[in-house]
Formats: structure tokens, sequence, C-alpha cells
């Protein structure tokens, strides 16, 4: 099982560990900047604002294993054996609880630099986390724990803000609003609203690396990439179907018309 209890991240040195709540309110400034360094993780949204969201694959590749035990085993067993992989460190450990605590007291808390040395991740040097905080979260890429459940459906998150952000869709809340007149297009979160504003501005600040096209959002510039790479990852799940889609909402579009129009008739 997950364990319950709260997890606990240290501050600054000598500043006391501060408990983060269960339900995510754990400080809108840390979740607004991890938000900005991991956008949701949720593949499956509605189309508009998938198309504003930038996804990091990887944090998808390691949640999604995360739901996928949820739905086949229930929680997962977390007397299973955890090994460090921390630069210089084999440590072992038998629970989630001790091992997420090995890793913020022993590897995070004490640091001035804020680079992961967990195997060959790239964030180091040139490009380390912004603070602790997004430090602690990221290594739960590597880790796969998982600890903030949704209330609603079996999806577990590695941060409580993208557990929030996740549980508007299944409540409708919607609190990021454009101001721009005649629009008043709703987000689950503020930064696909920053990137939907590059709509009204003309700013395109993402290029293609293979040709000249420039792009408002980060979705639409990876999408575009792809094709020049030929890259089509999302498969269709039906067994007689080999098709397969550049994006999350053009595979669902599919599933939704083709498999469902067939069962019909």
């Amino acid at each position: 099982m997950y364990p319950t209890v709260a997890p606990v991240y240290h501050g600054e040195l000598g500043s006391p560990a501060r408990t983060v709540s269960q339900d995510g309110d754990n400080g809108d400034q840390d979740e607004d900047e991890y938000q900005d360094e991991y956008q949701d993780e949720d593949e499956y949204q509605d189309e508009d604002e998938d198309r504003d969201e930038d996804k990091e694959e990887h944090q998808d590749e390691v949640e999604d294993k995360g739901e996928d035990k949820d739905e086949d085993m229930g929680d997962q067993d977390e007397d299973n054996e955890h090994v460090c992989r921390w630069e210089h460190c084999d440590q072992t450990f038998s629970s989630d609880v001790e091992f997420t605590n090995h890793l913020t007291s022993d590897h995070v808390s004490y640091r001035d630099l804020l680079d992961c040395l967990w195997g060959d991740c790239s964030r180091r040097g040139d490009n380390p986390m912004a603070h602790r905080t997004l430090l602690i979260v990221h290594l739960r890429t590597h880790t796969g724990y998982l600890p903030f459940k949704c209330r609603f459906c079996v999806k577990r998150f590695s941060a409580g803000g993208n557990r929030q952000v996740h549980e508007r869709q299944h409540t409708g809340e919607r609190p990021s609003v454009c101001v721009h007149p005649g629009c008043g297009k709703t987000f689950t979160k503020k930064a696909a609203l920053e990137t939907h504003e590059n709509i009204h501005t003309g700013v395109r600040p993402f290029k293609c690396e293979y040709c000249d096209e420039t792009f408002s959002d980060h979705s639409a510039c990876r999408d575009h990439v792809r094709r020049h790479r030929d890259i089509l990852p999302y498969a269709c799940s039906q067994p007689e179907c080999d098709k397969r889609f550049l994006n999350p909402s053009q595979l669902k579009q599919h599933e939704k018309s083709g498999h469902n129009r067939a069962k019909k008739y």
C-alpha cells in the first residue's frame, strides 16, 4: 500500500521540515512552478486544452505505469525493495516512506546545488532544478513514487498540484479565464492559459528544428517535429487496428468515432 502519511519536505538548510497536505495545498507558488516544469500528466484531456499543454513524456511514462498498477493490483505494495541510484549510493529500503525520507534527508536537504545525481539524469550542470521542492518531486520520476491519488479515479500523481489540476476534469472547475476581449476561454490551470494567450498576442516562441515554421505552443511544435521524423507514438488499443497518431487527442478522436461507430452495426 502507498503510505497514508503526508510526505515530508525539508525546507532550506536550517529551517524545519514542513508537512504537505494530502489535498495538494502545499503552497500555490511551489505548485505553479512545478506545473511550469512538468505539465499535466493526463494525456486524455479535451482536445483544445491538450494542445495548450506541454506534457513531459518521461513523467507520463512513469505515472502511467503507476496507474496501471492501481488498475491491475490495487494500491502498490510498499514492501518491495527500493534501491537508491543516487551517485555513490546503493542503499536499499523496504518501504516507500523510508526511501523517500532517505532521499530527502541524505541527498537533497543538505546540498546547495540543485543537480539531480540519480543515474545518468540530465538535470544537472547547466540544467538543474529550480529549487529543492522541485528536485524532491522530480526524483519521483525516477523512483515511481506517486503519493497523490485522485479522489475520483485510480490515477496517481507525483505532485499534489498535478493531482489538483487532474481532478478539475472530474469537477469541471476551470479557474483560469482568458480576459482578451471577446474570448473568455477557460482552462484548468494557469500555464495553459498563458500558452493560449500567445494566440492573441501573436507570439510564436517555438521554432521547428528542421524548418522555419514557428508555433504559439510547444505541443503544436512537438507534433510538427514528429511529422518531420515520421514519429507516431500513440497506437490504437484495438487488436484489429494498426493505426497510430501524433498526439493523444487524435487517438481519442479515432477511438471514439471509428471503433464506436463500428460497434453500432
